[in-house]
């Protein structure tokens, strides 16, 4: 949903759009050159994507922070086909927490993709690039889990977990 549907354009609004082309425009082009190793990995077109996949767990209208994007990421990426998040938070974070709280109903609510939170404080005393890399691999190898591909045609929503058709 457009959040300025509805309304007379404003020097605020149309500063706004002017700032948005201009930050799509720029990260298209630092991504140019990455594009063959995040094709089917593409960002949504806009945060609303991301924000009503967390509704269910998150409303955006009464949580504010990132843990909305954390939320409604995870459940986008796994519409995606991704076999596992790794979330990496900085040592104490609220949002990390809250969203560690939720990320077991999201699990369960999505083919029980594994989750995994690692807090960071500088040091390597929390959690190491070896420990990340090991658990990631250990996830994507797993039997059974589910297709690499992408899910066209599976519902996002939670308990929706049956293949509509396409």
């Amino acid at each position: 949903m457009d959040p300025y549907a509805g309304q007379k354009y404003s020097l605020r609004m149309a500063s706004a759009l002017l700032k948005d082309a201009i930050q799509r425009r720029d990260e298209h082009a630092l991504l140019h050159p990455f594009r063959p190793l995040f094709a089917g990995r593409e960002e949504p077109e806009r945060v609303s994507v991301v924000t009503d996949m967390a509704e269910p767990y998150l409303p955006a209208e009464g949580v504010y922070g990132e843990m909305v994007i954390n939320a409604g990421k995870t459940v986008y990426l796994w519409s995606k086909g991704c076999d596992a998040i790794l979330d990496i938070s900085p040592f104490t974070c609220m949002n990390g927490i809250v969203s560690e709280a939720i990320y077991p109903k999201i699990s369960r609510d999505h083919d029980g993709i594994p989750i995994r939170i690692f807090y960071f404080d500088g040091t390597q005393s929390h959690w190491s690039a070896t420990s990340a890399s090991s658990w990631s691999w250990r996830e994507r190898t797993a039997s059974g889990r589910r297709p690499a591909a992408g899910r066209a045609g599976v519902s996002a929503r939670p308990g929706a977990l049956r293949r509509n058709p396409v």
